[in-house]
């Protein structure tokens, strides 16, 4: 083998010892090299992995789907559409999902104001209940909407050059039986709710106040039924039985007590000039507002200040109201209020503030009476 061809091996002769280092030395150069450029290759590898975009589907060449612009109808199904940014069929199946909810919640609300504008108006159930139903029904109809619809499927999906659509469906039946099971539930506890009500009526000392309790009791069940039923006809389920309970009955019974229900409105010193305004707000408000044996007592307090503002005068006043039980002095709420009212002068403004303070007063009691009564 010749030597001066392979230095890099080592095989200079003994004398040529610094002839061998510099061949050692620049083994060891080429060698580093090569690992460097080895590790530079693979970084640059590694990092083009890294930010290489994800591969997306190819839009479809087929025509775009009629149902796209209008979902199909088919006996026993409901259908909905969705869309979403191009190869996010994910996204695309939940926009679905969220129409098919919304389509029904915009079905059920449209019987409701249909049914709604047909009823009676308050004055055959009375104010009271009619302002306590009111926030009843709409949290009734919250908690039954976010219920999560049974059995919807994905029919189809359809990519075009920037959007992804999704076709969902819902079997109407398997939502009827849904719902049928929870109106059964319901009726039980009406059922269970009606027959403790009647066991207790024997030993009632103050009938309006255990009959409110008893609509407070009945009335979400009775509200979550309606919100259900409403539902059910639009999943074309079978007839249901009637509701063991008629809360328009019981509604009836207590708007009739509660009409009868005296109340004493007595004053303190600073707010005696606000007691006969509190008295003929709390008498347009259907409250039988009375002297004369009441059961409830309504104590009545305020404070007040005037400051001029410019060209105007400013009072500033807040209410504290107590209703008690008239035959024990027992409170069954209390209720403070605040109000700001103006004028051109300081008895004008004080006046206003007073009939202010007098109206939320009643309007307060119109909202809680049932609430307030089911306490005695």
């Amino acid at each position: 083998m010749d030597r001066h061809r392979c230095p890099a091996v080592g095989l200079a002769p003994a004398g040529d010892a610094a002839h061998m280092m510099r061949a050692s030395d620049m083994t060891v150069a080429l060698v580093v090299g090569a690992i460097a450029a080895i590790a530079l290759a693979a970084g640059c590898a590694s990092g083009n992995r890294s930010v290489a975009a994800r591969p997306q589907p190819a839009p479809d060449r087929r025509p775009a789907p009629a149902w796209i612009e209008a979902p199909p109808s088919e006996p026993g199904m409901l259908y909905a559409v969705g869309s979403a940014p191009a190869g996010d069929r994910q996204r695309a199946v939940a926009a679905a999902r969220e129409e098919l909810a919304s389509e029904i919640e915009v079905s059920v609300e449209a019987e409701h104001a249909q049914r709604e504008a047909s009823a009676v108006t308050s004055d055959s159930s009375g104010h009271h209940t009619e302002h306590y139903d009111r926030d009843v029904r709409s949290l009734a109809r919250t908690r039954v909407a976010q219920r999560q619809l049974p059995g919807v499927m994905v029919r189809e999906t359809y990519d075009s050059d920037d959007r992804t659509y999704a076709l969902v469906a819902m079997d109407r039946s398997a939502w009827a039986a849904q719902l049928r099971a929870h109106i059964d539930a319901l009726d039980a506890r009406l059922a269970q709710a009606s027959a403790a009500h009647d066991a207790g009526k024997a030993t009632e000392v103050r009938p309006v106040a255990a009959l409110a309790r008893y609509y407070q009791e009945l009335a979400p069940l009775a509200s979550e039924r309606s919100e259900l039923e409403a539902r059910h006809r639009l999943a074309g389920g079978a007839d249901l039985p009637h509701t063991p309970v008629d809360i328009d009955t019981v509604r009836a019974d207590l708007a009739r007590q509660l009409r009868s229900l005296g109340i004493h409105i007595v004053a303190a010193e600073a707010a005696v000039a606000l007691a006969p305004l509190a008295r003929d707000a709390c008498a347009r408000q259907g409250l039988l507002v009375e002297d004369s044996a009441p059961q409830l007592r309504l104590e009545v307090s305020s404070t007040s200040t005037v400051g001029r503002i410019g060209s105007e005068y400013r009072a500033d006043g807040a209410l504290t109201a107590a209703l008690r039980s008239a035959d024990d002095g027992r409170t069954l709420a209390e209720v403070t209020l605040d109000a700001r009212a103006s004028g051109l002068d300081a008895a004008t403004a004080r006046q206003r503030l007073l009939e202010k303070l007098a109206a939320a007063l009643a309007s307060r009691l119109d909202d809680e009476l049932v609430s307030f009564v089911a306490r005695w």
